[in-house]
């Protein structure tokens, strides 16, 4: 086969897990679409969310309840902290602000402890 088929056949699979997770999310297919054109990359759903395909293929394989990536989509906003999708999922710890604010402040002491020598 050549190479534009098998793009071909790459956009098409890329394309139908989109509407697969679309229908599963409740996502209007016509709302949503691979950023800058390029399947398989960054879709932008439902005109709020943005999600990559390593998520979107998360989300199916491990058949998480409808709704659960939104929840980590507003955790990742609301943290500034990344955690992978697929792991949290699997019960990955995520730090509070709180912690991750206590962690920053106790780099910062440290920083300037080496920066004192």
């Amino acid at each position: 086969m050549t190479i534009t088929g098998q793009l071909a056949r790459y956009n098409a699979a890329c394309n139908n897990l989109l509407a697969l997770f679309c229908q599963k999310q409740g996502f209007s297919v016509a709302d949503t679409f691979w950023v800058a054109d390029q399947p398989g990359t960054v879709a932008a759903c439902g005109m709020d969310y943005y999600f990559g395909m390593d998520d979107i293929i998360a989300d199916l394989e491990e058949d998480a309840p409808p709704g659960k990536i939104i929840e980590w989509y507003y955790m990742l906003e609301d943290l500034d902290y990344k955690v992978n999708y697929r792991h949290w999922l699997h019960g990955c710890p995520v730090p509070t602000k709180e912690e991750l604010e206590e962690a920053r402040r106790d780099l910062e002491k440290e920083m300037e402890e080496l920066t004192d020598f």
